[in-house]
């Protein structure tokens, strides 16, 4: 939100001052991501976290070495960018490549996350909301259980998505408050943009019971 972005300019006009007089590639990559993830998070302007994360990755993959994680993130954010402006075939088109990255690198973390993110998504939209759904389950299970992660949210949060397209609006809400009250041991809930995907999932799942 405001609060958020008025506490991130100060650090970024620091960053951003600082790479550009080092104008170094790895420094420059993480700034552009860093703007990305701000435009996301705080300004909520999908169109210009997509093309700073694109060109974040674009600076990692051609000038830097070791950078796994970096080159994951600016694709996460870049995906989830198209995702929030309805860009549904420019998604269905990015992802297989984005998983068969990680699949190819062994990151269990950046398959788990693309596959329990985006392809449920895809798939609803195709109007074929269990393909696959096993394999999905799987990945999950390969992912700690120690603690909630993200991939365990998106899983859930999912499955939600799952019984609101059948039109099962009392397990979509058991389902939405079991997902709730994982959420605060694992601080996703500070997060104003799950809060609000959250409330979001909640209301048409009443919705769905009222007219039903």
């Amino acid at each position: 939100g405001k609060a958020a972005l008025r506490r991130a300019a100060a650090p970024l006009d620091a960053a951003r001052a600082l790479s550009e007089r080092l104008d170094q590639p790895y420094l420059l990559g993480i700034l552009s991501l860093a703007e990305g993830v701000v435009a996301f998070m705080a300004e909520e302007r999908w169109q210009k976290c997509g093309e700073l994360c694109q060109k974040s990755e674009a600076i990692f993959r051609e000038h830097c070495r070791a950078v796994t994680w970096e080159v994951s993130n600016s694709k996460f954010f870049f995906l989830n960018s198209l995702l929030l402006r309805g860009e549904l075939a420019a998604l269905a088109a990015e992802l297989p490549d984005a998983l068969k990255s990680a699949q190819d690198s062994g990151d269990l973390f950046a398959e788990s996350f693309l596959s329990l993110r985006f392809s449920p998504t895809i798939w609803l939209a195709e109007d074929s909301p269990e393909r696959r759904a096993s394999e999905l389950s799987e990945l999950s299970r390969k992912v700690s259980a120690r603690e909630f992660y993200l991939q365990h949210y998106w899983e859930r949060h999912a499955n939600v998505q799952r019984l609101l397209y059948a039109g099962e609006g009392a397990a979509a809400l058991h389902a939405h408050e079991s997902l709730w009250s994982a959420l605060p041991r694992a601080l996703l809930v500070r997060m104003q943009f799950n809060r609000i995907e959250l409330l979001h999932l909640h209301r048409d799942a009443d919705l769905l019971q009222i007219f039903r």
